[in-house]
Formats: structure tokens, C-alpha cells, sequence
């Protein structure tokens, strides 16, 4: 589905995004090319996403939705083998794996497009992704006309969504295939953590890019609202944090990022305490369908 002018686009804004430079108002011969500019990359994002939708490279968010809500399980591939002991978390290296997930819509007050955002990450080359369900489900929001999704990789390439494979409201998950030609780098699945354990944790909080924040696991626990399996944590995420991953110290995900919960000491007053809850890894497994020829072939036993 991508032709040249995909090429273009996303030459372009992987210039913008990874390369960017931020001019310091005291020093302009300084260099930040390391810094993002958070504005810079909404507004190109914004702008790729909006021509790649108006040349027809998209699927509709109403099909996407429809496509999550008819399957729970998918048959997706990913690396099953464990990480060496001695392997270790790196920003650098995990990054990316991480994605940008880009609900593009239109409001009521202009005929400009916009985005939302949050957070997915990639488990196999080929493009299948993760996120939350709720990324996909119909915002509050009914005066806007949400359109299509898009992926963005660290390099600034942008991808259309073009497909749902499965989706559990209750697990508050979903597994999506991007369109692209591209050998993506997936990140290994773990176990899930106990309380105490170490983690890690990359997302795009309110459209701060990348994110990097740390902690332990702090509760588990039943939802309230789904009676699924939860993970309280302590490192910090917020919203656009949605569907990102939770890593190990070994740098395998053990969590994918759900909701936050603020405790007021009286109502919308005098804020205590915010728990943020993650989903273990073992709910994203059991989405995942392992047909018996895939696995033979995979274990290196012979078709029966």
C-alpha cells in the first residue's frame, strides 16, 4: 500500500524527529540534537499523518473497532526464547521497540486535523503491535470526527493501522498489524513481576515523547470495573502513557500500561495519591493463539 510519497513523508519527518534540534535562545550555536521538541513532532506528526489520509493510506476507525470487538485471541508470532541472566534494560536499545499511536480526528471549531495520542510497542518484525483497548474504543469526546490510527517508530516512520486482530475490553487489550514493508524491532515478552520487583517503563505522557520512568511493583490486585488481574507500580505514567510497555530489568515486557486512579482526601480536593495500574504480560499471552503447525515448527518437532 505505500508508494513513493509514503517515502517522502516519512523521510521527512524522520528528519524532523530523530534529528531535531532545539535552538537555545542564549546560545544558538549550541547542539541539542538529542533533545526532542515535543511541539515539533505533534505538529509534523499531525501534518504526515493528515496528507498519508487524504492520499487513501488509512483504514477507517470504524472498521478498526469493529475488527477488535469480533476476535479476543489472535494467531501472532513472537520470540518466546528467555533473555541471558545477564542481560539488561537499556533506554537506547528498547526505545526502539516503542511506538507512537496517532488517533487522527477533526473537530467542530476548525477544518484542521488533530491528534490524540498514546503509546503501543512492537513484538515481531513484521509489524504486529500492542495496546490498550480503550485506545480504539469511541472517545468521550462526540464533537470531534475521529478518522483513522497511525504508528510512529523512534526513526520518525509513519505507518497506518491496518488492522485490529483481537481486542479484550476486559484485559483492556489489543493486538494490531501496521502497514509496512519494513523490518520492525519487537521487544521479548516476560513473565509478570511479583511485588517488590524492579521495572521499567518508556511511554508518551500527555505528548512528552519517550518518556523514561522507573519503580517497583506496589500492589496486585483484582479491577473493580473488569475483574481482571492488575499490577499497582510505582513509576510515574499519565495520559498518552496508555498501552506502553513495562520492562524487567532484563529488558523483556512484563506490563503494558492501563489506567491511573487519583485518591482525593475529599472529593476533587486535596489530592493523596495516585495509583496507576498496569496489565500483567501473562493476560497478553493468553491472547495469543499458538497454532499447532507454528509451534512444531518453532520446537523443532516434526508435523504429525
Amino acid at each position: 500500500m505505500m508508494n513513493n510519497k509514503k517515502l517522502y513523508l516519512t523521510g521527512l519527518i524522520a528528519c524532523c524527529f530523530s534529528l531535531l534540534p532545539i535552538v537555545a535562545q542564549d546560545n544558538a550555536d549550541a547542539d541539542y540534537g538529542n533533545y526532542i521538541d515535543d511541539k515539533e513532532v505533534t505538529s509534523h506528526i499531525t501534518k504526515q499523518a493528515g496528507d498519508l489520509f487524504d492520499s487513501g493510506h488509512f483504514t477507517g476507525l470504524f472498521k478498526l473497532r469493529q475488527e477488535m470487538d469480533r476476535h479476543k485471541k489472535a494467531a501472532v508470532s513472537y520470540n518466546e526464547e528467555k533473555l541471558s541472566k545477564k542481560a539488561q534494560f537499556s533506554f537506547d536499545e528498547h526505545k526502539e521497540g516503542v511506538l507512537i499511536l496517532a488517533k487522527l480526528y477533526i473537530c467542530d471549531k476548525c477544518p484542521n486535523y488533530h491528534i490524540s495520542t498514546a503509546t503501543g510497542f512492537v513484538i515481531n518484525k513484521d509489524g504486529i503491535g500492542v495496546t490498550n483497548h480503550h485506545v480504539f474504543k469511541k472517545s468521550a469526546n462526540n464533537s470531534s470526527m475521529h478518522l483513522s490510527v497511525y504508528a510512529i517508530d523512534y526513526e520518525g516512520n509513519i505507518y497506518p493501522v491496518k488492522q485490529v486482530l483481537a481486542g479484550d475490553e476486559l484485559s483492556d487489550l489489543a493486538l494490531f498489524k501496521i502497514d509496512t514493508s519494513n523490518e520492525l524491532k519487537p521487544l521479548r515478552l516476560g513473565d509478570d513481576l511479583n511485588i517488590g520487583d524492579d521495572l521499567h517503563l518508556i511511554s508518551h505522557p500527555d505528548k512528552r515523547y519517550y518518556y523514561y520512568s522507573y519503580g517497583k511493583v506496589m500492589r496486585q490486585h483484582t479491577s473493580n470495573k473488569y475483574k481482571s488481574p492488575r499490577q499497582s507500580i510505582s513509576a510515574d505514567f499519565a495520559k498518552g502513557s496508555s498501552g506502553g510497555p513495562v520492562f524487567n530489568t532484563q529488558g523483556e515486557v512484563v506490563g503494558i500500561v492501563t489506567t491511573t486512579n487519583s485518591i482525593y482526601y475529599t472529593p476533587n480536593q486535596n489530592l493523596q495519591m495516585v495509583i496507576r495500574d498496569v496489565i500483567p504480560v501473562s493476560l497478553l499471552k493468553n491472547m495469543i493463539q499458538k497454532d499447532m503447525v507454528t509451534t512444531s515448527i518453532k520446537k523443532g518437532v516434526p508435523e504429525q
